[in-house]
């Protein structure tokens, strides 16, 4: 709750904005499980992206679930539930509406009005490494990259963007506590961003 409406002692404040939190969610929830209709219209989708976890997996351990999330809920979102293009080798005409549609388009995790241009990057990553696993495997021809951002257009991620205020000195002091020079790197890395790195 907003300080405002934690400290009311208004039942129809509360009320109100309980229901304007409901509406939210509702929301959000309507928007995921539009861009998820292509799972009960494109079958083979569902094998493609299985046998793609599978290799991408192994290929990018670390990664490979947002990859997946990103095709599942934004590519396949556009190009199959939102176009409703399931022939691969024509995608690359959509690339650029593609592009203008996530400029647009909410995030499904966050509350935040539009995708950053980091994620907006990832996605189209994602996209690009679905297709040429695709080719790879004969399902199409061998397609055009998606044109991405340039390393210059996308945003510097900052503590800001990690952390609140009110958790930094949390994380620092619990951090010293455990071991006293990840407080200190820590906090350099809070307000410097700057990654310290040694032997």
């Amino acid at each position: 709750f907003p300080s405002h409406d934690r400290q009311s002692q208004d039942p129809a404040e509360v009320e109100a904005y309980c229901k304007s939190q409901n509406a939210l969610h509702d929301t959000i929830k309507h928007r995921a499980e539009k861009l998820l209709q292509w799972k009960s219209q494109y079958h083979d989708f569902k094998d493609f992206l299985l046998r793609f976890e599978a290799f991408q997996k192994e290929r990018a351990p670390n990664s490979y679930e947002n990859d997946l999330f990103y095709l599942e809920s934004y590519v396949f979102g556009f190009f199959l539930t939102t176009s409703s293009l399931n022939n691969l080798n024509e995608w690359h005409y959509k690339f650029d509406e593609f592009r203008t549609w996530l400029r647009e388009t909410r995030p499904l995790k966050q509350k935040k009005k539009r995708l950053s241009v980091n994620t907006q990057a990832k996605i189209i990553k994602a996209l690009n490494v679905f297709l040429h696993f695709c080719f790879s495997k004969g399902w199409c021809q061998q397609q055009p990259k998606c044109p991405n951002y340039s390393r210059e257009e996308t945003e510097v991620v900052t503590a800001a963007d990690l952390f609140t205020p009110a958790e930094i000195p949390l994380i620092r002091d619990t951090l010293r506590a455990i071991r006293p020079i990840s407080a200190d790197l820590f906090t350099i890395l809070v307000w410097t961003g700057h990654i310290v790195t040694g032997k």
